[in-house]
């Protein structure tokens, strides 16, 4: 040591210019790379951040496998086998057997990117398929019923819909029947908008009306998606569901509007049409 020499003018490289310099001798059996876990009870700050670092790049090396299922579980029995710590906001968070187990639940229900965008697709084709059963369903309840029940009824099943969707989704083996159901009840007083908005302007209107009745929905509900970011972002951590599903339920309580707003609207069923009826009158 006494000959050592100290420098600071020295460059560290980044870890994407370490990696890069590494993949250009050749490609790397990275699933040889992976190393047993080793007894790591630290007691400073200094040598947490260390061990921290050597779990990243654990967690890279695992990945690059394409093991990363069975290399995060054995990082995590490793976390809990020699007490290691995880920094959280700069404080020290023992991964106890309890989170333990909660992580590996969370693992456990991990799937591969391709699978995950091949449930994506199926769940996307069966939410259409019900869509258009719901939207036929509505014509035919309304012919029996009339028209403002049948909205009132419609509203009722989507908000139910998305409730039972939204907080009982937890296997990708239940889209085969939630998705179908969600598109089915949602979709479903789409249906009625043709049928029941011509039925309320006389033929001079019937068109502006109809256009009127249908898009300016949509220019309201344009301000949806920020307020369920917004509400998401504000209930991150606070319940055991993830955010996003509890604020797509407290949203979707729009639809009680629809419900009472279905009853002031007139009845069309069996009725004349505005224009026939004025003719009628002479």
């Amino acid at each position: 040591m006494a000959k050592a020499v100290k420098s600071d003018s020295i460059t560290v490289p980044t870890p994407g210019e370490l990696f890069a310099a590494l993949s250009k001798a050749g490609k790397i059996n990275w699933s040889a790379q992976y190393r047993a876990p080793i007894p790591v009870t630290y007691a400073n700050r200094a040598q947490i951040a260390l061990n921290l670092g050597g779990l990243i790049a654990d967690g890279f090396i695992a990945v690059e496998a394409k093991d990363g299922l069975a290399a995060y579980r054995r990082l995590l029995e490793r976390t809990v086998a020699y007490r290691e710590t995880v920094p959280d906001d700069l404080t020290p968070v023992v991964i106890t057997p309890s989170r333990h187990a909660k992580l590996e639940s969370l693992l456990a229900n991990r799937m591969e990117p391709r699978v995950g965008a091949t449930l994506k697709s199926n769940a996307l084709i069966l939410q259409q398929i019900g869509a258009f059963l719901g939207m036929l369903a509505f014509s035919m309840m309304a012919v029996r019923i009339g028209r403002r029940l049948s909205f009132a009824i419609s509203f009722t099943l989507a908000w139910a819909a998305i409730y039972m969707v939204f907080l009982g989704f937890h296997h990708q083996s239940q889209i085969w029947y939630m998705y179908p159901l969600l598109g089915f009840c949602t979709l479903l007083p789409f249906g009625g908008y043709a049928v029941y908005f011509p039925e309320l302007f006389p033929t001079r209107l019937r068109t502006t009306g109809t256009g009127f009745c249908y898009n300016v929905g949509r220019y309201i509900s344009a301000l949806g998606p920020p307020m369920l970011m917004n509400l998401s972002a504000s209930l991150v951590g606070r319940f055991e569901t993830p955010a996003f599903r509890v604020s797509a339920v407290i949203v979707s309580s729009v639809y009680i509007i629809g419900i009472v707003a279905a009853f002031m609207g007139p009845e069309t069923k069996d009725q004349p049409l505005p224009e026939d009826e004025r003719v009628a009158a002479h």
